[in-house]
């Protein structure tokens, strides 16, 4: 994603740690860094925002391991209206649109968490 390479990718992560639940659909993973990507047939802008304020900081608790590890945040969905895409730039998101039969990968405001 971006200038990002990654060695693995897993699917449908669920952990359960001190009173903390989460799933991650997609979490991709390389030496220094992590992308949780929420997926969705059509995003809400106040989906994009449970990433930022819930999904980062889960994992981070749920996966101790990764503390030390730059996590970024990403949306990918066949709809992504206007407003939540700019909802995903503003939290520094990477956004993940399908574009005929590949994905188009917009990076252009992404943060590191």
């Amino acid at each position: 994603m971006g200038n990002l390479s990654f060695d693995y990718i897993s699917s449908n992560i669920k952990n359960r740690a001190k009173g903390v639940e989460d799933e991650f659909d997609i979490v991709a993973y390389n030496g220094d860094s992590v992308v949780i990507v929420e997926t969705k047939y059509k995003f809400h802008p106040n989906d994009v925002k449970k990433i930022k304020n819930q999904k980062i900081k889960n994992f981070r608790k749920l996966f101790p391991n990764y503390r030390d590890y730059k996590i970024y945040g990403a949306i990918a969905g066949f709809k992504i209206p206007k407003e939540a895409v700019e909802r995903a730039k503003e939290d520094g998101l990477f956004i993940l649109k399908r574009v005929g039969d590949i994905a188009k990968v917009d990076a252009s405001s992404v943060t590191a968490y």
